[in-house]
């Protein structure tokens, strides 16, 4: 899985000129989230944010609402790693 995510990566960086890749996780996963931080930061260089496409991880409120919260973390989390 390292090199799948390692080549995805750099495909990336490539094409699009990434400085940061954004990972959705169909699940949390230790290994897969240490995999893309491992291929990101130390392999190509480049800053890398994971998310859970979960919804109780993934914003979603216990009335079926947006949690505006979880998104904001998330900008956060991107605009520090962009310096901007």
């Amino acid at each position: 899985m390292q090199k799948v995510i390692e080549d995805k990566i750099a495909d990336a960086k490539k094409r699009a000129q990434a400085d940061i890749v954004l990972v959705v996780l169909s699940q949390a996963d230790v290994s897969t989230y240490n995999a893309v931080k491992r291929a990101g930061d130390v392999v190509h260089g480049v800053s890398t944010v994971c998310v859970v496409d979960d919804p109780k991880k993934f914003g979603t409120t216990s009335d079926g609402g947006k949690d505006l919260q979880y998104f904001a973390n998330v900008a956060l989390k991107v605009r520090r790693l962009l310096s901007i």
